[in-house]
């Protein structure tokens, strides 16, 4: 069956469509995290766009996704994929960038905030030793390729979340 649905407000058939990435694998971190992303996003346009009144079910809903969240980040600061896996630089990246995205738009709650702010120093753990390697290479006149996508995923989120690289990123020599 098919439903015809007519608004004058585009927004609202955004809205609409985000329920469909609520939908997510609790014990897989990208998919929590995407849905994460979502119901945030979601409660955000309709309580400050749209002008819906606050809906208790939302906030339940971004405290469970904030918590399943949290399980699957690691002492050390990264993100696992799935529960029982070690931290994973790619993992923290994916979640970092797609937070530092949700970041640029909405507000995020301050659990959330603390979450990024391990992850980065997880990953930039990680972007240290990538570039005392590559500097490494240059010094012995190998040929450098591309950095890994992972850094220049982790640079971009730096980018978006208005945070400066880490002055020991820049300083290794």
């Amino acid at each position: 069956s098919s439903d015809l649905e007519i608004t004058n407000n585009a927004l609202w058939l955004a809205v609409k469509a985000m329920k469909g990435m609520v939908k997510y694998d609790k014990e897989n971190a990208v998919s929590v995290m995407v849905a994460l992303y979502s119901v945030i996003l979601t409660k955000h346009l309709k309580e400050q766009v749209i002008g819906e009144p606050k809906n208790a079910k939302s906030d339940e809903e971004v405290e469970r996704l904030i918590k399943t969240l949290g399980k699957l980040q690691l002492s050390d600061g990264g993100f696992c994929w799935y529960k029982g896996m070690t931290s994973s630089i790619y993992i923290t990246s994916e979640v970092l960038m797609h937070l530092s995205r949700l970041s640029a738009m909405v507000p995020l709650p301050k659990k959330v905030i603390k979450m990024m702010e391990d992850g980065f120093s997880f990953a930039d753990k990680d972007m240290k030793k990538i570039v005392k390697e590559l500097r490494k290479q240059e010094k012995e006149g190998l040929i450098q390729g591309m950095p890994f996508f992972t850094m220049l995923q982790h640079l971009y989120s730096y980018a978006i979340s208005g945070r400066t690289i880490s002055k020991g990123i820049r300083d290794i020599s």
